[in-house]
């Protein structure tokens, strides 16, 4: 009798051992802005350009670099919704610095399950058409970084489809981004993923189709304390093709980007 009750201690301690080995080896993710806390993300690019006009031609190429830091801080949450500000400081030797303004801010809102949304901006003096470009492109990130709640183990993967509107001066490019998360392994609080992500765009430059594609490989640490990915890298490839005043033209276009958060909740 006590050797069938020593047994089954033994069975049952394996089977808790197991099952919590498992439970260590798969994350929740539950993403978004929590309220009360700061956001400061730093983005690094490198983005090399290269146009081809029709054959026999040299084509231009060109190279550039940015950084850019944006402070985003959460408010009280009242009603499922949180209100947010998103504050943009910008490397003073990048090109973009000219046209947005030292202390630009965006504000916008978030529900506790959804995608955060912004509404207005406070940039005094900037040109209109930008300000609405950059409300724009600030959406179109934020609706790609935003992943939907799930539990995935390691080494399983998933699929995220996400439509968005790239604004690119006077055009607007219709894309789809299709992303696939692999889930390699857990450190603590620290989910890291595998990502590569597929892109689809048409648009319209000067009455004329213009298509394109483009893939995307890299990584993302997910903090599950914080609920928001802390680290990003990713490198991208676009190529796209259209005509412009009857000649044909082609796009290539290759992004490095580094990116990290620092996630402070208020004290």
């Amino acid at each position: 009798m006590a050797l069938i009750t020593n047994n089954m201690k033994k069975a049952t301690l394996l089977f808790l051992l197991v099952g919590a080995t498992a439970l260590a080896q798969s994350v929740t993710i539950k993403m978004g802005y929590k309220p009360n806390t700061t956001y400061r993300q730093t983005q690094d690019q490198k983005v090399t350009t290269e146009i081809s006009y029709g054959e026999g031609m040299e084509p231009m190429k060109q190279d550039g670099a940015t950084k850019t830091t944006s402070v985003t801080k959460t408010g009280k949450l009242t009603n499922n919704i949180i209100p947010f500000t998103t504050e943009l400081e910008l490397d003073a030797e990048s090109a973009a610095a000219a046209q947005i303004p030292k202390g630009t801010k965006l504000y916008g809102k978030t529900d506790v399950n959804g995608v955060p949304k912004f509404d207005s901006i406070h940039a005094p003096g900037m040109n209109p058409q930008i300000k609405d470009m950059l409300v724009k492109m600030m959406q179109s990130n934020l609706s790609q970084s935003i992943i939907p709640q799930k539990t995935v183990k390691v080494g399983e993967s998933f699929v995220v489809d996400t439509p968005f509107e790239l604004p690119m001066g006077p055009v607007t490019m219709n894309m789809q981004n299709k992303t696939t998360y692999k889930l390699i392994k857990i450190e603590g609080k620290k989910a890291h993923f595998d990502l590569s992500s597929v892109y689809t765009l048409t648009t319209k430059v000067e009455g004329q189709d213009m298509k394109g594609s483009g893939t995307a490989m890299g990584s993302m640490i997910y903090d599950t304390d914080a609920g928001y990915p802390t680290q990003m890298n990713t490198i991208t490839d676009m190529t796209m093709a259209f005509k412009a005043q009857g000649m044909d033209m082609n796009l290539k276009t290759k992004v490095d980007l580094k990116q990290t958060t620092e996630v402070t909740p208020a004290k």
